[in-house]
């Protein structure tokens, strides 16, 4: 039993096929249950442009003066929704 070798070399190939099925089932969860946790924006509540034009306006990258002319675009164009 012990003298060929062959009861090692079955233990030693469902080692090496362990491992990969460990990994493809760590992936697959990680992917099952982790689609739409991370950056989907699922979780926040959706911006309207207008919520998106005041960032720069509250950093400075943008003037009053053009914040209320893009702001005046937006009105026109349509609700303001995203």
């Amino acid at each position: 039993m012990f003298n060929d070798g062959g009861y090692m070399m079955d233990m030693h190939g469902m080692e090496w096929a362990f491992w990969p099925v460990v990994f493809v089932a760590v992936v697959v969860a990680f992917l099952f249950f982790g689609r739409g946790r991370i950056g989907s924006g699922r979780d926040r509540p959706s911006e309207t442009p207008h919520d998106v034009l005041r960032r720069p306006l509250a950093s400075g990258d943008l003037t009053p003066g053009e914040y209320e002319e893009r702001k005046v675009v937006l009105d026109r164009d349509g609700s303001g929704r995203v």
